[in-house]
């Protein structure tokens, strides 16, 4: 069974922000991993169940729920700014 997607406020605050071809590489490659895990998803250290994809320059900040089957997105960020 495919696990739930979930957005948090941030992160559909994140991804409106983004222009539309790079918007769309990041919620395909969400999706991918949705229907494909696990899809190179590399937990973060000392962040517990936070997990992070690559997205070229962009990084989804996720956390899989594995008793709920659920993938909520917590954050979608350059780079630069995602572990901050």
């Amino acid at each position: 069974m495919r696990p739930t997607l979930r957005f948090t406020t941030r992160a559909l605050r994140d991804l409106k922000r983004l222009d539309p071809p790079t918007r769309l590489r990041v919620v395909g490659r969400i999706k991918r991993y949705v229907t494909e895990p696990p899809a190179r998803a590399v937990r973060l250290k000392g962040e517990g169940e936070t997990l992070r994809i690559r997205v070229g320059d962009w990084r989804v900040l996720f956390v899989f729920q594995s008793a709920n089957n659920v993938v909520e997105i917590q954050r979608v960020a350059h780079r630069s700014q995602a572990y901050r």
